[in-house]
């Protein structure tokens, strides 16, 4: 019994660490890049959800609202493309691997289902 007591003890305090590393390129995302900007229209990120598995990342870039869709379609999306890959490419630096990165923005709502306004898979 003490044996199963200590192997749960071990396997939650290992899991409580696993979330860490996301929880800090969350952060650091946000800090760094708090809004999707072109220069002239800027859409604040409500939230980032960094999921790093042990082949790829997974970063999902959350809007609120329908204001931010109309916005997200006034972007230059070249200047989208390039801002999108800094994301990629600083994801893959603070965790210190080369992997493909999964990213979507989407707009989330409330009442209405989610919409996906970008979805690309970056290679390494």
């Amino acid at each position: 019994m003490k044996k199963f007591i200590l192997g749960l003890a071990i396997l939650t305090s290992i899991s409580a660490f696993a979330g860490e590393k996301e929880d800090r390129v969350e952060q650091s995302l946000m800090t760094k890049y708090p809004a999707i900007t072109d220069g002239t229209t800027s859409i604040n990120i409500n939230e980032y959800d960094v999921d790093i598995h042990k082949s790829r990342i997974e970063i999902k870039i959350e809007l609120k609202g329908d204001k931010d869709k109309e916005s997200f379609a006034k972007l230059d999306k070249n200047k989208l493309e390039t801002l999108v890959k800094d994301i990629v490419t600083y994801s893959q630096n603070e965790i210190g691997e080369k992997v493909p990165v999964k990213l979507e923005i989407e707009l989330d709502r409330d009442i209405l289902p989610d919409e996906t306004l970008y979805k690309h898979t970056f290679e390494k």
